[in-house]
């Protein structure tokens, strides 16, 4: 499986997950790393074939449904 969710994280949790989330310039990176802690609940960054470098995206819980 070729997809990468990344919800909220901070710290250092947030840096590894900047630099493993496939982003290939510094730009992008940059970009994971200052939307990571800044997320609210539910909400993720999404990378894989069809999303590059990445997409944010809200997550509809199924109990909401």
């Amino acid at each position: 499986m070729g997809t990468k969710i990344a919800l909220q994280l901070e710290g250092e949790d947030a840096k590894f997950m900047a630099e493993n989330f496939g982003a290939t310039d510094r730009a992008s990176k940059d970009a994971v790393l200052a939307l990571l802690p800044a997320q609210k609940p539910l909400r993720a960054l999404i990378r894989n074939n069809h999303f590059e470098p990445f997409v944010q995206v809200d997550i509809e819980p199924f109990y909401s449904k």
